[in-house]
């Protein structure tokens, strides 16, 4: 299985090595694979190569540390599961949230949720998710002049699509929020409390766009879409038109027909699934509506 989440690929890219991951798989540049593949061993070399700079290596994620504060007023005004007295099974032992990116981790709050369909969440709040420092100016610079000199040679064409990649890659490993940014991290996991996927949200970011996950494979014509949304969202429906463009660009599939899938929230989570591999799911077009019917927002 292949995954994807719109607030977990900062997690993905946070050492050198995981960019050939974005670079050649989740995030396809082009319809020739071969071309993915050389644009990932391009980006992981460059930056390979500037970590040879003790200052731009990745410093590890320091240990999660907790707290029995509360979370902020703001966050339980924003999510109703956290406002509900924390169940027996909802208290996790600070052991199993150890690998877990959070500063000051709210363990009175940690919650189960399931979807109306019954996929299983777990929702971790904390005071601080932008637990990595930021790196020196210098890295980046370093990067982008490795990168130019690995592309001499090829065609403008393969350049322009390399140089997307890197921006992305250079985008979420180098320009990460400084400041204490409170958030949640957000876990789908498996009838036997396995996770499958996982990924970290402001709370700014959860207000204004919710968090968004994909599972699926390129392999599959089938894609489910899991995410947790604000108080006064009941229901998201995913909009899938007839003609689908390859994430990242590249070449369109033409489906029999446009596709509509609903879900209405429970606990503040939803989980869709869309006939669609995951190259041609991802972005979704999303549609939050309140209890009344009323569109709340639009994602195109």
């Amino acid at each position: 299985m292949r995954r994807v989440s719109l607030a977990s690929i900062t997690a993905l890219l946070a050492s050198a090595a995981a960019v050939t991951v974005l670079a050649a798989d989740a995030v396809s540049v082009s319809a020739d694979a071969s071309a993915e593949r050389k644009i990932g061993r391009l980006v992981d070399r460059a930056f390979r190569h500037v970590e040879r700079d003790r200052g731009c290596r990745f410093p590890g994620l320091p240990p999660v540390t907790f707290t029995d504060d509360p979370p902020s007023d703001r966050m339980l005004a924003t999510l109703g599961i956290l406002r509900r007295p924390q169940a027996a099974n909802e208290r996790v032992p600070d052991a199993d949230l150890r690998d877990i990116p959070i500063d000051g981790l709210y363990r009175g709050h940690v919650r189960r949720a399931r979807s109306a369909t019954g996929r299983r969440f777990l929702v971790v709040p904390g005071r601080d998710i932008n637990v990595i420092k930021p790196y020196p100016e210098r890295c980046e610079a370093k990067v982008r002049r490795r990168f130019d000199r690995l592309l001499r040679g090829e065609q403008a064409r393969f350049k322009r699509k390399a140089r997307r990649v890197l921006r992305t890659a250079v985008n979420l490993i180098y320009h990460r929020p400084d400041p204490i940014a409170e958030g949640l991290w957000v876990e789908v996991r498996t009838a036997d409390d396995r996770p499958v996927s996982g990924g970290n949200v402001s709370l700014t970011e959860l207000r204004r766009n919710g968090y968004l996950s994909i599972v699926g494979a390129r392999a599959r014509s089938r894609s489910v879409i899991d995410g947790l949304v604000p108080d006064g969202v009941a229901s998201v429906t995913a909009i899938y038109p007839r003609v689908a463009r390859r994430a990242g660009g590249g070449k369109t599939r033409r489906y029999p027909s446009r596709v509509t899938r609903s879900s209405p929230v429970r606990d503040n989570v939803f989980s869709v699934g869309v006939p669609r591999a995951i190259e041609y799911a991802f972005p979704p077009h999303l549609v939050w509506r309140a209890a009344s019917g009323r569109v709340i927002k639009v994602f195109r």
